[in-house]
């Protein structure tokens, strides 16, 4: 991820699990710097690890047609994303939605996002389902 113009340095990368990195996808910010480790526990479910310490934890709503991010610290809701269809701005497109509340790290939860959605085969990139669709900046 990173802005415009062209030459601005990139705010977040994501690199596809090894082998030898135990099927974990890396997420890192500036500078190669890491976010941590995020992992799938299950069907539609992921966490972010900084460390041995889970920080983030992603899921899919079937029923809903989100995803949902919760802090592993007390549970919040901090983030959610869906495959929206109503916006007057992308008159009726379908488009990707995400949500991040105030004072959370939108890279890093935009990262963590496209990551799931783009590679870890999450119902909301297919469209195979019907959609009607506190972290804050730290490091590891």
């Amino acid at each position: 991820i990173s802005m415009v113009p062209a030459k601005s340095p990139t705010l977040a990368a994501v690199r596809a699990p090894t082998i030898s990195g135990g099927g974990a996808f890396q997420i890192t910010g500036s500078g190669g710097k890491p976010y941590g480790e995020l992992r799938n526990t299950g069907i539609g479910q992921y966490a972010l690890y900084c460390g041995l310490e889970e920080v983030l934890t992603l899921f899919f709503d079937g029923s809903t047609g989100q995803l949902f991010l919760l802090s592993s610290v007390d549970g919040s809701q901090i983030a959610k994303a869906n495959r929206g269809t109503d916006s007057n701005f992308y008159n009726g497109a379908v488009h990707l939605e995400v949500r991040v509340n105030p004072g959370v790290d939108a890279v890093l939860i935009l990262s963590t996002v496209l990551a799931v959605i783009l590679f870890g085969g999450n119902p909301l990139a297919s469209g195979g389902s019907p959609l009607t669709p506190s972290v804050g900046p730290r490091q590891c």
